[in-house]
């Protein structure tokens, strides 16, 4: 099974970004562009919060590396 992960990971990254073109089309028949480009951008940001807090995602960033 471990073997497969690889596959079944692209299998649903696929998925999910052809699905996002059929959300996409919808979702512009009701609100502006910008707003749901903002709309993605909160959901994305809320989600890395999430994760970080999760212990999920980690996030080191030193001062050198500005």
């Amino acid at each position: 099974m471990r073997k497969y992960l690889p596959y079944f990971a692209g299998l649903g990254y696929a998925t999910i970004f052809g699905f996002s073109f059929m959300f996409t089309r919808g979702a512009l028949e009701y609100i502006a562009p910008f707003h749901l480009l903002g709309l993605r951008f909160a959901a994305a940001v809320l989600t890395l919060i999430l994760l970080r807090l999760l212990g999920i995602v980690t996030i080191k960033v030193t001062w050198p590396q500005f």
